[in-house]
């Protein structure tokens, strides 16, 4: 019975074994490694730590909102009238007293500028806190199949060592029973050596990629303990929308635009130089002597309130500079966005480009390998024949090799390009863990910023608590409790074939990588391997809907795109949408934004000019099926809902004057973007006015050109216009006829039919017998035979664009050998040949091959069965069109003339 259990069962001694070296049973997922690096990798806690840094920033630029209390205090000794001789020296101990209260009344808003800019810096760091952990999580993806990709290769370079040291085996024996050459059994041990060199190759390159997967991972992992993630995942339903998506929502994109406020802040606050500082003042003082009165300090006790106004009136000019300087930063920051925006545009056109090629790359290997799987099949029983040698063998069992190999790197990168993607649209880790409490500890710092989580000291430096400090410790991030090695990792027992059984109780010691086996170590029979892949999965595309996919709400537009990993939950984009998105157009205009800054109930006459200017330019270019879109946009308001409704009204308004101005009704398409397309940058509140605005544009739609017969060429460059549906063509608009022979694609059941061959109505090359006697077990002509090979070879006389095919065929009777038969075919066949050429038909037409009893037409278990299988086919080849381009199918008037001339 097949054990289909999912988890081996170990007898107690295995058992004992693996608690006793620390191994783990269970598995490691791709999600669990993405999990566990977010919470332990010190990249992620750095940053971390940065935001928490930064918070208390924060709370310093607060503070000077609040009042300040100083207490000074001072006692000494005093000397006097030691310089001028006519006064008295005195010598007294004095001490002095104040306490003093400073209440900020103005400072130019330096303030609250300081603590606009401190926000925006939290913001920054919160999201750079999220870039960090999102570009840990994409390194531990990468690393995770790498360890895989690799333990694939090494397994098929091992299967490489194995063929080939069977081949050297056997050309061995050969050349020590002296049926082979020196040089053939060399040039298999080079074959051998390389196969062996390769194979260590790829045992380092594996050990590379875990040593890479540890530093991310912060520990040694079991290769067996983890598993294929699965290619399923829904993409974006093109290019444009996911890149679109990734421009507007990657972690690195969102730091940029914070920096952008932190700049736009700090450039506020230096303004606050040119304004006065205004203080409220309280002072209590009580100043006295200890121990006598004299001519210098006196008692003062005294409480004074008073209101100080410091201004600086000129600097050199550093506060203007000062300014200047921040406007550049301001700059620098967007332009550091932009950069930052084309990296991601070419991350996701990467990784998409990457994603669909390799499916069509995957379809062409997999043809590959099953191609090199049919010629190993033929090539073996070929060698069997005495056909093929050794070396033949060799030469196709390393195109196998090759063929796995490629295929073992494209599946892992067309799986790694459905993770790019995700990086790069910001929603890797939300997409892999987005249920692990690690994702919402990840994404606290965003959802919270301003939520406090303080530090404390000590820190502890045994980080993983297992006993080594970090200053010792190689794996920082162990989670055995027992079984800790002096250098803070975990030993486990030797696993040669990473099957989770050790060495010492391995029944089954070379199992194939990702084999999944009983408690000896043995493959379960029938279970699938837990790394082998759905080749039809790697050669498809997910749709990005399905029927239960939802509806885009009607108040949203063009620009408002939700995206989901499941089809079920990816919101459908509308027709109007698709049409605006992905049709092509005989032309886009895009008007001057019409600002909206000071309409309050009534369109500006100003304005109604640019409308009617719009307008115009619109006419010019009338055409059916034109669409306008008219989209509202406002300045930031704090209710959302009047921003929703202020950016319609004015968009409506826009509509209504277009209307009034000649514009169809039917063909304007309103929407509202709220706040959400800034097309100034916002420094000051009258910059966010220029934000009120209504853009208009015009979509013309290009004339289709008419294809009658619907096949994708149009009639005027379709030479043949009358094309069957669904039939393929070429760039003429006429059916492929892919092995010109004369019988286009869709009718021909033979499809790969030499060049120049005479075929039938279904493509297939035309064979006859020529009936041609032969005695048993011989290859002479009967007499009663000449006079039909006669006529034909006059037939070739005649028709001298003809060359021919002879085949022979023999019976096979119970003593027939296979080797004897075939060379008795041929000699039949150049028989034939031979006497075709004494009756004047050039050598030069004629080919002659003998097939033995491979191909019989009847039965060999009756003398009339064998009498039928002993004879000679001919297959005519034109030799005028064995280059020539054939569209339709071949007239067989010549081939009914040949039929009817002679008896084949």
């Amino acid at each position: 019975m097949v054990n289909k259990k999912k988890i081996r069962l170990m007898n107690m001694a295995v058992v004992a074994s693996l608690g006793l070296f620390g191994c783990k049973l269970e598995a490691l997922t791709l999600k669990e490694s993405v999990a566990e690096a977010l919470i332990t990798n010190p990249i992620v806690q750095e940053r971390l730590k940065n935001f928490r840094e930064t918070q208390q920033d924060l709370n310093i630029a607060q503070s000077e909102y609040l009042p300040v209390l100083d207490l000074k205090s001072s006692f000494g000794t005093n000397s006097g009238g030691n310089l001028k001789s006519n006064t008295e020296n005195s010598s007294y101990q004095n001490y002095t007293n104040s306490l003093k209260l400073t209440q900020n009344i103005f400072n130019g808003f330096s303030t609250s500028h300081k603590v606009d800019y401190q926000k925006a810096r939290i913001l920054a760091a919160a999201y750079n806190y999220l870039e960090n952990a999102n570009d840990v999580a994409f390194q531990m993806v990468e690393a995770y199949l790498d360890v895989i990709r690799a333990y694939k290769l090494l397994q098929n370079a091992k299967e490489s060592v194995a063929i080939n040291q069977n081949i050297y085996n056997n050309i061995q024996e050969l050349f020590d029973s002296g049926l082979t050459t020196k040089s053939e059994t060399t040039k298999v041990y080079a074959s051998l050596s390389l196969a062996k060199s390769n194979m260590i190759v790829q045992e380092n390159n594996a050990i590379d990629k875990e040593f890479k997967f540890k530093r991310i991972f912060g520990r040694n992992i079991n290769v067996w303990e983890m598993e294929m993630p699965s290619l399923d995942m829904v993409m974006p339903e093109s290019i444009q929308r996911a890149t679109m998506y990734a421009i507007q929502n990657n972690p690195s994109v969102l730091v940029s635009e914070y920096n952008i406020q932190s700049a736009q802040a700090l450039y506020k606050e230096k303004k606050s130089s040119f304004y006065p500082k205004v203080d409220f003042e309280l002072e209590q003082l009580y100043n006295g002597n200890r121990n006598k009165e004299n001519r210098y300090d006196q008692t003062d006790d005294r409480l004074k309130a008073y209101v100080t106004l410091n201004w600086n009136l000129y600097r050199g000019g550093a506060d203007k500079a000062a300014i200047q300087r921040t406007r550049s930063t301001i700059h620098k920051e967007v332009e550091s966005k932009r950069d930052i925006k084309r990296q991601t545009i070419e991350a996701i056109e990467l990784s998409w480009s990457a994603y669909h090629m390799i499916a069509n790359q995957l379809n062409e290997l997999y043809r590959y390998y099953e191609y090199s799987k049919e010629t190993l099949e033929s090539y073996q029983q070929e060698y069997d024949m005495g056909r093929r040698t050794l070396l033949d063998l060799l030469s196709v069992q390393n195109d196998l090799i090759n063929s796995k190999s490629q295929i073992i790197n494209a599946e892992t990168d067309r799986l790694f390009a459905q993770y790019r993607i995700l990086d790069a649209m910001g929603i890797l880790v939300s997409t892999i863990a987005g249920d692990t409490e690690a994702y919402s500890s990840m994404t606290l710092p965003v959802e919270k910023p301003f939520y406090v989580t303080e530090d404390s000291l000590p820190i502890n430096l045994d980080r993983d608590g297992d006993g080594i400090v970090d200053s010792l410790d190689i794996c920082q991030s162990s989670v055995e409790e027992e079984n800790i090695m002096p250098y803070g990792c975990v030993k486990g027992p030797l696993d040669s074939d990473y099957d989770g059984v050790p060495d010492m109780y391995d029944m089954c010691p070379d199992t194939k990588f990702g084999a999944v086996v009983d408690e000896k170590g043995c493959e379960i029979i029938g279970v699938p391997n837990k790394f082998a892949v759905d080749t039809k999965v790697y050669t498809s595309i997910v749709e990005p809907y399905n029927e239960n996919s939802p509806h885009k709400s009607p108040q949203l537009g063009l620009y408002d795109y939700e995206y989901s990993t499941r089809a079920d939950n990816n919101t459908l984009s509308t027709d109007l949408d698709n049409q605006l998105m992905y049709d092509n157009f005989e032309l886009i205009q895009r008007f001057p934004e019409i600002n909206m800054t000071d309409f309050k109930t009534e369109l500006t006459p100003n304005t109604k000019i640019e409308i009617a200017q719009i307008a115009t330019s619109i006419l010019k270019n009338k055409k059916d099926g034109m669409i306008i879109t008219v989209i509202g946009h406002t300045k930031t308001i704090t209710e959302s809902n009047e921003n929703q409704h202020k950016s319609l009204e004015y968009a409506q308004v826009v509509k209504n004057e277009l209307i009034t101005n000649g514009i169809p009704k039917e063909a304007i398409q309103v929407e509202s973007r709220f706040d959400k397309d800034k097309l100034y940058l916002k420094t000051y509140p009258i910059d966010d006015s220029l934000n009120d605005r209504v853009m208009v544009s015009l979509y013309v739609p290009q004339d289709i050109p008419s294809d009658s017969d619907g096949d994708g060429v149009i009639d005027i460059y379709d030479l043949c216009p009358n094309t069957p549906t669904g039939y393929k063509v070429n760039k003429d608009g006429c059916c492929l006829d892919d092995d010109n022979d004369g019988v286009i694609n869709e009718l021909d059941l033979c499809p790969n039919t030499p060049s120049g061959y005479v075929v039938d109505e279904h493509g297939c090359s035309v064979k006859r017998t020529l009936h041609v006697l032969f005695a048993h077990d011989s290859y002479v002509i009967n007499l009663d035979s000449i006079g039909h090979i006669a006529e034909f070879a006059q037939f070739l006389k005649d028709h001298p664009y003809y060359n021919i095919v002879l085949t022979g065929h023999t019976s096979k009777t119970p003593t027939s050998t296979e080797k004897y038969n075939l060379k008795l075919s041929l000699k039949r066949a150049e028989s034939i040949k031979a006497f075709l050429i004494a009756n004047g038909v050039e050598e030069s037409r004629i080919n002659a091959v003998g097939k033995g009893f491979s191909e019989p037409i009847a039965t060999n278990d009756t003398l009339d069965g064998q009498s039928q299988n002993r004879r000679i086919e001919v297959e005519l080849i034109d030799v005028n069109k064995l280059t020539e381009q054939k569209k339709i199918i071949l007239e067989t008037d010549t081939l009914s003339e040949t039929n009817k001339s002679v008896r084949f």
